[in-house]
């Protein structure tokens, strides 16, 4: 199973993204090109759409767009799968999706810099 960890700033921001993924999956979605970026306009303001998985799998029917807050310049796209799926168990009686993010929208540059969204920081460290 990947592992995975996300920090927020107190404004409800992602400030960092960890994955953990095999190397083989890592270099699939390199040479896949799947950490792409793209400029769109959304409600009249430009935003810029950040993905963190292959192009189907980000813009799929069946994931939903999450305001990161109230402020309306930040969005994460969500895939949601059940925890069997990804090899987690909870108590039968409680009835819970694991939340997959897939993408980010973002209208504030300062924020998301685009020069690192272009050229972001991967680092493949091997477990030991």
């Amino acid at each position: 199973m990947n592992k995975k960890r996300v920090d927020f700033d107190h404004s409800g921001y992602i400030t960092g993204y960890e994955i953990g993924l095999s190397p083989t999956k890592f270099i699939k979605l390199i040479e896949s090109q799947s950490y792409r970026l793209y400029e769109s306009v959304w409600k009249n303001q430009t935003y810029h759409i950040f993905l963190f998985d292959e192009y189907d799998s980000v813009f799929s029917e069946n994931n939903m767009i999450c305001p990161m807050n109230q402020k309306d310049d930040a969005y994460l796209i969500i895939q949601f799968v059940e925890p069997t799926a990804l090899g987690v168990t909870f108590y039968t009686s409680e009835e819970k999706k694991i939340a997959l993010i897939k993408g980010l929208i973002s209208a504030n540059p300062e924020l998301y810099p685009l020069s690192y969204l272009m050229q972001p920081d991967f680092e493949l460290i091997e477990d030991k």
